[in-house]
């Protein structure tokens, strides 16, 4: 039995696109070639993705091992801190201790200092120093030189005798002709002798000795005659309001105010309680800064004595020290030539006596054995 026959289907009717231009197969010639351009800038797109994901993820993990670092340092930053903190909480009450010490050691130099000066200070009470004596007059002895001016000149013979333990010029170079000679500091073995003294030369002003003013003075040390000149404006600004003032030792301004005595330590504190009184214009800080104390005229006048010598007298004042050096010089190594006989070095074949040993030179006076005195 034989069955039906398929039925064939009928073929479709055939597109015969045209070809011509225009066409529709100009257009999908055209659309192909868009789909493929941009398929290639896809691509490149994809790959310039893939490219920073790959870039990034390489960043990441480096980023990722730097934390892992930076924790690692953390963790070990943080146990330093910590042991740090342990290591202060411990060291602190020490510093402390020590802070507290050198407060106390800074107290205690002062202090020393303080009796250190004072100390020397009263060392020097039975010293008085005598200005205005001229070179070399005090040779060979110059405390038996002093003893006897003092004997004959102060205390015109009179008991007590003035007893010249050691005595001396002040240490330094022999001064020019025409030059302020060098002060002599004498201690005397009782210092009633050199308060006497010190009285008399303020009631019966300067000796003379060879047309020579000579005064005498207390010896005291560099610090404390500083702050005894410190007190020199008040002193003028005092005489000048009629106030009755003595400057104690070392170097205290005591004023009497009527009934009332006062104490003053610094001369800053004086002028504040003139100031307070109403005396002078300010309080005045330092001592240069006084000048307003003064009247114009005054200080016109003050100004004009200051003024030093012209042109020509100051070179012929120079040339006139020079001379007169010259001359001493020539008088000195002619006096010097009379005394000695030196004889040559081809006769004896001895050296010069000008080149001593180091035994024989006479020992200087050194500024520390000065202050012995």
């Amino acid at each position: 039995m034989m069955g039906k026959p398929k039925a064939s289907r009928a073929p479709g009717p055939k597109l015969d696109l045209p070809l011509k231009e225009g066409g529709v197969l100009e257009t999908l010639a055209q659309l192909d070639a868009i789909l493929k351009s941009h398929s290639a800038q896809f691509d490149k797109v994809l790959q310039a993705v893939l490219d920073t994901k790959t870039s990034l993820e390489t960043r990441i993990d480096t980023i990722a091992t730097d934390v892992t670092l930076l924790w690692a340092d953390h963790h070990k930053l943080a146990d330093r801190v910590e042991e740090t903190e342990s290591s202060l909480a411990a060291v602190c009450p020490t510093v402390q201790d020590l802070h507290s010490q050198l407060k106390q050691m800074q107290l205690d130099l002062t202090t020393l200092l303080n009796r250190a000066e004072d100390a020397e200070g009263r060392s020097r009470r039975n010293n008085i120093r005598l200005v205005g004596f001229p070179e070399q007059v005090e040779s060979p002895n110059t405390e038996l030189f002093v003893e006897q001016w003092l004997i004959d000149h102060v205390l015109d013979g009179k008991p007590p005798k003035a007893s010249v333990e050691r005595a001396h010029r002040v240490p330094g170079r022999t001064p020019h002709p025409g030059a302020p000679p060098r002060p002599i500091i004498a201690q005397l073995l009782n210092f009633r002798n050199g308060d006497l003294i010190l009285q008399h030369s303020r009631s019966h002003g300067p000796w003379q000795y060879e047309n020579a003013a000579i005064s005498a003075y207390p010896d005291f040390t560099a610090e404390v005659q500083a702050k005894r000149n410190s007190f020199t404006k008040v002193k003028q600004r005092l005489r000048n309001l009629n106030y009755k003032y003595a400057l104690l030792v070392p170097a205290k301004l005591r004023v009497i105010d009527g009934e009332a005595t006062r104490l003053f330590q610094s001369p800053e504190d004086a002028w504040t309680w003139l100031h307070a009184k109403g005396l002078v214009h300010s309080a005045s800080d330092t001592l240069e800064d006084t000048t307003w104390l003064t009247p114009h005229s005054k200080r016109r006048k003050q100004k004009s004595s200051k003024a030093g010598p012209s042109r020509a007298q100051a070179v012929t004042e120079q040339e006139k020290a020079i001379q007169e050096t010259a001359h001493f010089s020539h008088n000195s190594f002619l006096a010097l030539s009379d005394k000695f006989q030196f004889p040559s070095d081809s006769d004896t074949g001895a050296k010069s006596p000008s080149k001593t040993s180091g035994d024989e030179r006479a020992p200087l006076m050194t500024p520390r054995m000065a202050d012995d005195l």
